[in-house]
């Protein structure tokens, strides 16, 4: 593939990204390179050892990558509302011309209506934006808590089991 197609579709393969994954490319003349990371919001996390590249391209393709990225792709809820919503909006439209169509000298009606869609149509637009990428964040928040708290309390446990066993060996010990 060439160069520029290829950075092109490296583009294209960003959308499906969004808050999971950081995606990074560096271009040159003659090959590109990439790598996919999972995106932290906790620095320290992020520029960890811990945080290794899910894939590059050195040892996956592009086609390998589109494949992984479409199959971990989650659409976000306020994703799905808001273009629901405006599908509803444009109903709502074709009604409004309708009802024009139909009752031309009613005024009030036609005016009430616009007015009513206009105002629809913009909080829906201006709120869905905003939600999204508030509960995007605060969801990816909670998972790195989660994973965090997962990781202390298994470490903990290794601890405790280590302990365990040393303390037996010295019980066993003393019993003889």
């Amino acid at each position: 593939m060439e160069c520029k197609e290829e950075l092109k579709k490296l583009d294209e393969l960003r959308k499906y990204t969004k808050d999971k994954y950081h995606f990074y490319v560096k271009t040159d003349l003659e090959k590109n390179e990439w790598r996919l990371y999972r995106r932290y919001i906790d620095q320290d996390v992020y520029f960890s050892q811990d945080n290794k590249a899910i894939m590059t391209s050195e040892t996956n393709t592009i086609e390998e990558l589109e494949k992984y990225l479409k199959e971990h792709y989650e659409p976000s809820f306020w994703d799905v509302v808001n273009n629901a919503s405006i599908y509803i909006m444009a109903v709502l439209w074709v009604l409004y011309i309708t009802v024009l169509i139909i009752f031309k000298k009613s005024t009030y009606f036609s005016g009430f209506l616009l007015g009513g869609l206009v105002i629809n149509l913009v909080y829906l637009v201006i709120s869905a934006r905003l939600n999204q990428r508030h509960y995007d964040v605060v969801f990816l928040e909670l998972v790195e808590e989660s994973n965090r708290l997962d990781k202390k309390i298994r470490e903990n446990r290794k601890k405790l089991e280590e302990e365990i066993e040393v303390l037996e060996e010295e019980n066993n010990d003393e019993s003889k």
